[in-house]
């Protein structure tokens, strides 16, 4: 769908707090675009809490930057991937701790957008920003919510179960433009400083 499909500069950002984070050989995807098994774009965690972003186009890995920093469970961490050009970076807390320079593209997928596929945490202020490189070098992540929405960007203000979220996948659908199955959405939290779940 052309609202997800980002031709030039994007962000995708939001915090993560996991529970139980995968095992040494397993994933937890925190945004997937999905068309199928061979085109496919991901942002995950691995092991214990590396960060990942790739991009698959006819089964072929055309986009791979892996942040080598781990998390710890129970604790919030912000978490941005920004497509500045042809510079593919990763943040964690604010701080660059991936780069890649790829001239490959984006693909304009026809699939679903799903937001924390088998995460067992939390997810609050996913932020999706088309058109928007937010972060070209170190910032201090924003603590509050996001606020009103403002073309082009999405905002799910949070996404939470205290158990486990496998098996319960929300999923954006881009055909009707409403947020569907899955978890609870919060649209409004009043302030974030009020609950200790929220960063």
């Amino acid at each position: 769908h052309a609202d997800f499909y980002f031709d030039g500069d994007f962000t995708i950002d939001l915090w993560v707090r996991p529970h139980s984070l995968p095992t040494s050989t397993n994933s937890q995807t925190l945004y997937t675009h999905w068309q199928d098994a061979n085109n496919v774009v991901y942002f995950f965690l691995y092991g214990d809490g590396q960060i990942y972003f790739q991009i698959y186009v006819a089964g072929v890995m055309t986009i791979n930057v892996h942040a080598a920093h781990s998390m710890a469970n129970d604790n919030w961490y912000h978490v941005a991937l920004v497509r500045n050009g042809n510079v593919w970076t990763i943040y964690k807390n604010g701080i660059l701790v991936a780069t890649s320079t790829d001239t490959d593209v984006y693909p304009n997928l026809t699939g679903s957008v799903f937001v924390g596929d088998y995460f067992n945490g939390w997810v609050d202020e996913l932020r999706v920003s088309k058109g928007i490189a937010r972060w070209t070098s170190n910032f201090t992540p924003e603590t509050g919510h996001y606020g009103p929405l403002t073309a082009p960007q999405l905002n799910v203000a949070t996404v939470e179960d205290n158990a486990s979220v496998e098996n319960q996948i929300p999923q954006w659908s881009s055909v009707d433009g409403k947020l569907t199955a899955g978890l609870p959405v919060v649209t409004s939290i009043g302030d974030p400083g009020a609950d200790t779940n929220i960063p």
